[in-house]
């Protein structure tokens, strides 16, 4: 489950965490200058899961940001659409673990 940071947008803070079912994070998000950047929760023993980055421009939504109205809806959307990418990269990941021992 995502939880955003709306307020640490445009900071050097967790921007968005992915959670477990217990509510334990699995992954955090940061921004760099030019991406979204995943870090795996090591504490919690998720350091297996390899980090990747999202570039800003994969994740701009012309018609959902014509109806926002400020900056900050617009980078909060693209926050949004980065999480759902990196998610989707995840499962593209699993079900590529699943096909070669399956």
């Amino acid at each position: 489950m995502w939880e955003y940071f709306e307020k640490n947008i445009c900071s050097d803070n967790i921007v968005a965490q992915f959670t477990n079912k217990q509510g334990f994070p699995i992954l955090y998000v940061y921004e760099s200058r030019t991406h979204y950047i995943t870090e795996p929760c090591a504490h919690y023993g998720y350091d297996f899961i390899k980090p990747i980055a999202i570039s800003y421009s994969s994740t701009h939504d012309e018609e959902a940001e014509k109806k926002l109205s400020s900056d900050h809806d617009v980078l909060v959307n693209r926050l949004k659409v980065a999480c759902k990418l990196i998610e989707e990269n995840y499962n593209e990941q699993i079900s590529h673990i699943r096909s070669m021992i399956g």
